[in-house]
């Protein structure tokens, strides 16, 4: 039985049983029960059962069950229940029931309950109930209840619902709500109660309560309550109370009080009360209480607490209280308590405690 069918300057004959089905020049009988359509200079016929359905120079039929429908060059019919559809210089009728929607070089209907929508060289109807949005060239209406937008070229209009928000060449509008911000080139309004905000060549604003934070060539403002921060070609405040941490090109201030923490070019200072500490091209201060440590390029300092230890081009330091090591072009030193080790490229020590051991 031919379920994939392609006819080229021809018809499918009436009752055929193909499920997928392309007709060039030629006409797809009614009654026809195939399930994805492609009419190509040609026409669906009424009472089409299709569920996905590409009209190129052509109509699809009032009345079609279609739920997946690309109009090109034609219109969709009134009254359409197409959940999902792209309009190609074409439109959507008023009254739409469509759920998902790109309009090109149209528009979409006031009243659309369309959810996911997107407009491009053209524009979302006031009153619109669409929740997740992406306007190209044009602009999101004020009062309108998306909770997932992207602006290009464009602006978020104030006073906007949206929790999830991507700003390019824009801005966010003062007293935004968002939850989730990506502003790249704008700024982050003073006052915004946004929890996760990427900031790309713009800063953050004083006094700002997002918790997970990416500062791109920006700056954290001092006294901001963020818990998880990435400082990239920028610098984390003093008294910074962020819990999660990673130092780019930065310093992490003394007196921090980070737990987790990744210093990269910089340094980790003396009396952090880091816990999880990854060092690289820097070096763990003496005094640390950080239990769980990778040290790369760097040193463990004498006397440290940590039980979870790897070094790497460095030295697990005499008299360590480690418990769990790994040694990587080092040695572990004479007496170490450690139960679990691997040594590679090393030594285990004469009367090592060692229970669980690996020498590579």
């Amino acid at each position: 039985m031919i379920s994939r069918v392609i006819c080229q300057q021809g018809h499918l004959p009436a009752g055929s049983s193909a499920s997928r089905v392309i007709c060039q020049q030629g006409h797809l009988p009614a009654g026809s029960s195939a399930s994805r359509v492609i009419c190509q200079q040609g026409h669906l016929p009424a009472g089409s059962s299709a569920s996905r359905v590409i009209c190129q120079q052509g109509h699809l039929p009032a009345g079609s069950s279609a739920s997946r429908v690309i109009c090109q060059q034609g219109h969709l019919p009134a009254g359409s229940s197409a959940s999902r559809v792209i309009c190609q210089q074409g439109h959507l009728p008023a009254g739409s029931s469509a759920s998902r929607v790109i309009c090109q070089q149209g528009h979409l209907p006031a009243g659309s309950s369309a959810s996911r929508v997107i407009c491009q060289q053209g524009h979302l109807p006031a009153g619109s109930s669409a929740s997740r949005v992406i306007c190209q060239q044009g602009h999101l209406p004020a009062g309108s209840s998306a909770s997932r937008v992207i602006c290009q070229q464009g602006h978020l209009p104030a006073g906007s619902s949206a929790s999830r928000v991507i700003c390019q060449q824009g801005h966010l509008p003062a007293g935004s709500s968002a939850s989730r911000v990506i502003c790249q080139q704008g700024h982050l309004p003073a006052g915004s109660s946004a929890s996760r905000v990427i900031c790309q060549q713009g800063h953050l604003p004083a006094g700002s309560s997002a918790s997970r934070v990416i500062c791109q060539q920006g700056h954290l403002p001092a006294g901001s309550s963020a818990s998880r921060v990435i400082c990239q070609q920028g610098h984390l405040p003093a008294g910074s109370s962020a819990s999660r941490v990673i130092c780019q090109q930065g310093h992490l201030p003394a007196g921090s009080s980070a737990s987790r923490v990744i210093c990269q070019q910089g340094h980790l200072p003396a009396g952090s009360s880091a816990s999880r500490v990854i060092c690289q091209q820097g070096h763990l201060p003496a005094g640390s209480s950080a239990s769980r440590v990778i040290c790369q390029q760097g040193h463990l300092p004498a006397g440290s607490s940590a039980s979870r230890v790897i070094c790497q081009q460095g030295h697990l330091p005499a008299g360590s209280s480690a418990s769990r090591v790994i040694c990587q072009q080092g040695h572990l030193p004479a007496g170490s308590s450690a139960s679990r080790v691997i040594c590679q490229q090393g030594h285990l020590p004469a009367g090592s405690s060692a229970s669980r051991v690996i020498c590579q």
